[in-house]
């Protein structure tokens, strides 16, 4: 098991990689590499949602470290953010869009 402080290391750079590759993406006149890294961005945003809520229950399980940055690898390194998108959240988006788009206006309104 490697130690917390290193895998947070290894997460971060390679968060701060695929933040390059998003960039190097949109330089591109291609479509496929922009919506390859808004996909994983998309996909990303909701597991680290989903990791401060789960994080406090499950961190004891043994590997869970290098299980997260085996995750993160898997979801920009073998387009699994595209999968997960696929199987998972895009069905759910289109099922609540209105529903969340109501409440995003109403947020704006109380501003």
């Amino acid at each position: 098991m490697l130690p917390n402080f290193i895998l947070n290391i290894l997460s971060s750079a390679l968060v701060l990689f695929y933040g390059y590759l998003s960039f190097k993406a949109l330089e591109t006149t291609t479509k496929v590499d922009d919506e390859q890294w808004l996909t994983f961005w998309l996909v990303y945003t909701v597991v680290s949602f989903v990791e401060v809520i789960t994080d406090n229950l499950v961190f004891w399980f043994p590997f869970y470290g290098e299980l997260k940055l085996l995750a993160l690898v898997y979801l920009g390194y073998f387009k699994g953010a595209e999968t997960w998108y696929n199987l998972f959240l895009k069905k759910l988006l289109q099922d609540h869009e209105k529903d969340i788009d109501l409440a995003i206006k109403e947020a704006e309104d109380a501003a």
